[in-house]
């Protein structure tokens, strides 16, 4: 019985490791041959980010009136909450089926919120981009991981969002707020904050950060200690379900 036992626990095992292959495999897969493109789309537009700011920009914006019900006004319209809604789709047209909605609420002094809303309804759920920093000042860094890319429509991860939804990143306005994986690039990461090397073949080559990499301190900059390559497969590079594991370390600079 015990023999019994133990038997079926490895096999439980191994079908644990087979189906997180398998995931990886997928993952891979679903990325498209037309890019090798790692990175994060924007869920924003300036509109909104410049919205953020009328709390430190009131005393301008309603200076021309008195302290009257008209002032008040002014401050309750410049301090109330923006919205900016996006439809999604399940394919990568205006013409593949609706996959539910993004909506991005902008409140001055606060930031930025990002909420998803199922086309299978149900109460919006509220998530927090991949690539963020709530300091609107930097960057800004509200984006979230995308997996594939055409054009200007790019396919989103699993979680809150639905398998296979798709974003028309124009819905934003203007050009898609983009940001990849680049060479020089220092990035946090599971095994540790990593100076990118090169991505090739289906590998991140990387190694570890030093502190001569983003050198703030007064003085000369110290010599490279020796280090060696760390060579990641792209798979490992994301989640299960399609979120990138990386985050850009220096969102803000020193």
């Amino acid at each position: 019985m015990v023999h019994s036992m133990e038997r079926w626990r490895r096999i439980g095992w191994l079908l644990a490791a087979v189906l997180v292959a398998c995931a990886r495999v997928s993952l891979l897969a679903q990325q498209s041959a037309e890019t090798t493109e790692i990175g994060w789309v924007g869920l924003f537009n300036g509109d909104l980010v410049e919205w953020l700011e009328n709390e430190n920009r009131l005393q301008s914006l309603c200076a021309n009136l008195s302290r009257t019900a008209d002032e008040y006004l002014c401050r309750d319209e410049k301090l109330a909450p923006k919205v900016h809604v996006v439809r999604l789709r399940a394919g990568p047209s205006e013409n593949a089926a609706p996959a539910g909605s993004l909506l991005v609420i902008a409140t001055p002094g606060k930031g930025l919120r990002a909420l998803f809303v199922s086309v299978r309804g149900g109460p919006a759920t509220e998530f927090r981009p991949d690539l963020f920093d709530g300091d609107w000042g930097y960057g800004p860094y509200f984006h979230e991981t995308f997996l594939e890319r055409r054009a200007t429509w790019f396919r989103l991860p699993e979680g809150p969002f639905l398998n296979g939804t798709w974003i028309n990143a124009t819905d934003f306005g203007g050009e898609p707020e983009v940001r990849l994986l680049e060479t020089q690039q220092i990035v946090s990461s599971p095994l540790g904050d990593l100076l990118v090397l090169g991505i090739e073949r289906g590998v991140l080559r990387a190694r570890l950060e030093q502190d001569a990499d983003m050198w703030c301190e007064p003085g000369k900059r110290p010599p490279l200690r020796p280090w060696q390559e760390i060579r990641i497969p792209v798979s490992d590079l994301y989640t299960p379900t399609g979120h990138l594991r990386l985050h850009k370390k220096y969102t803000r600079g020193c």
